[in-house]
């Protein structure tokens, strides 16, 4: 990933992500990283010392740093808050590819599991939803139809979501 035009590696010390070093080509960066629903809390320690941390909850932040910007700017480091961004965007896509490898295969075998269901067994289908409401009662050729096109159409779904997951 690059900021200011800078080559900046992530790396994470543990799980759940609380803390780790942003490599540069300017030093190294040591960071402690706190998100919860209530806001998020990010430190960076920069490569000459100088600590620098910010916390932020419910839209508004307090920031606290050792030195100014220019002197920042001047040593080639890289500000804060394009540091704070660049791990929440690293950590959000650690969540997000740990979501999709946990959610999504149970999302295609459903799918897949109710198309075929219903292309195949469409009366047992309606008997299911239906059909235990009326006595002596039968679904007619048109509603049939319907839910074999509709087992089609999530049939269709549910390989895609599994071709997606196989291709990521």
């Amino acid at each position: 990933m690059e900021v200011e035009g800078q080559s900046v590696t992530i790396i994470f010390d543990g799980d759940p992500f609380p803390s780790g070093t942003i490599k540069t080509e300017n030093g190294e960066y040591k960071f402690q990283y706190q998100g919860s629903p209530d806001g998020t809390e990010f430190t960076v320690t920069y490569p000459d010392g100088c600590v620098y941390s910010q916390k932020k909850a419910n839209g508004a932040g307090t920031v606290t740093y050792g030195y100014d910007a220019r002197e920042r700017e001047a040593k080639g480091y890289i500000e804060m808050f394009l540091l704070e961004e660049a791990v929440e965007h690293a950590v959000n896509h650690i969540k997000g590819s740990r979501t999709h490898t946990v959610r999504f295969p149970v999302t295609a075998v459903l799918l897949i599991g109710c198309g075929v269901w219903n292309l195949f067994w469409p009366k047992t289908v309606w008997q299911f939803i239906r059909g235990w409401k009326y006595k002596k009662a039968e679904p007619s050729d048109l509603v049939l139809l319907l839910y074999r096109i509709s087992g089609s159409i999530l049939l269709a779904v549910g390989i895609v979501c599994l071709m997606a997951l196989v291709i990521a």
